[in-house]
């Protein structure tokens, strides 16, 4: 599946594999703009399409890249500092309709995490799309101490106007051992997939070259 942003405004190839490489002779232009304030806030703005010499049919209506000249990608991001980021992406044709659209949300503090984000996408056959698209999706953690933290995540479709999934963590961490409980649920279903529930249990044996990822654990291995 390709997909069409800032990352590869200006890869020679868009195909997210090596499987694939796109043909012919093409241009693509673009132009950023960013705004680093002394107050501790930023500021993204970036634009760009790609033109092709002709049209080779390698790409979908839903990437954005189809035909001899490609959508126009559109893109704006905020920061306030380290704690809040916002950050929408739009795929806009020449006549103004947009194919797709992305917004995404984010809080972070020292303790708690939260993400959201509200993705919509055009129908298209050739991606496996029949309907439009719109979901809506949710996800938390909380660190209450040096050694335990939970997360949440739900997925919600605005088209079929049902939830997708919903899933729960409970993690224990010590400079020895990670152990994380884990319960999710898929509430769609289709004709060769049901609806389920899945509980996991991992755990990971640290301080042999595993990464702690800067996250304060106990400095003890008693249990």
């Amino acid at each position: 599946m390709v997909e069409f942003d800032e990352g590869n405004l200006f890869s020679l190839n868009r195909f997210p594999g090596a499987d694939g490489q796109e043909l012919g002779a093409r241009l693509a232009y673009g132009l950023a703009y960013t705004r680093d304030d002394p107050d501790g806030w930023s500021l993204g703005l970036s634009f760009g399409q790609v033109l092709r010499n002709q049209d080779y049919g390698q790409f979908t209506r839903g990437s954005g890249l189809q035909g001899d000249r490609s959508d126009l990608m559109v893109s704006a991001s905020l920061a306030l500092g380290e704690t809040l980021r916002l950050m929408n992406r739009a795929i806009v044709d020449d006549n103004f309709n947009v194919s797709s659209n992305e917004l995404w949300l984010s809080w972070q503090t020292d303790q708690l995490n939260l993400g959201s984000s509200m993705t919509w996408l055009e129908a298209d056959a050739a991606e496996g799309r029949t309907e439009d698209m719109a979901e809506w999706a949710f996800d938390a953690a909380y660190d209450f101490d040096n050694a335990w933290a939970a997360g949440v995540d739900w997925r919600y479709d605005f088209a079929e106007n049902e939830p997708t999934r919903a899933g729960l963590s409970l993690t224990y961490a010590t400079e020895c051992v990670d152990i994380e409980f884990s319960l999710s649920h898929r509430f769609t279903s289709s004709a060769t997939l049901p609806s389920d529930t899945d509980i996991g249990l991992s755990v990971s044996l640290n301080g042999f070259g595993a990464s702690r990822d800067g996250r304060r654990y106990d400095r003890s291995c008693r249990m």
